[in-house]
C-alpha cells in the first residue's frame, strides 16, 4: 500500500482488528473518519468473522479509499 502525504503531514496507520463485530464495526468506521486529521489510512483485519463483518467493512471500502480489508 502506498498513500501520499497530505500537506506534508505524517501519515497515520489505523488499524482495527474484528471478529464478528458487523453490528458495530459501522460506528467505528466512522469515528475513524470523522476525526479532524485527514492523513491515515484505516487497515480493517477481519479475524474469520462468520456474521457480515467484511460486508459492512468492504462497504466502506468501496466509499472511502483510506479503508482497506485484510482477512
Amino acid at each position: 500500500m502506498s498513500y501520499p502525504l497530505t500537506s506534508g503531514q505524517p501519515l497515520v496507520a489505523v488499524v482495527t482488528p474484528v471478529h464478528n463485530g458487523a453490528g458495530v464495526l459501522d460506528a467505528c468506521l466512522q469515528s475513524v473518519r470523522a476525526q479532524s486529521y485527514r492523513n491515515w489510512f484505516h487497515l480493517v483485519v477481519d479475524n474469520a468473522s462468520t456474521d457480515t463483518t467484511r460486508d459492512v467493512a468492504e462497504s466502506r471500502a468501496a466509499q472511502d479509499p483510506r479503508v482497506k480489508v485484510l482477512s
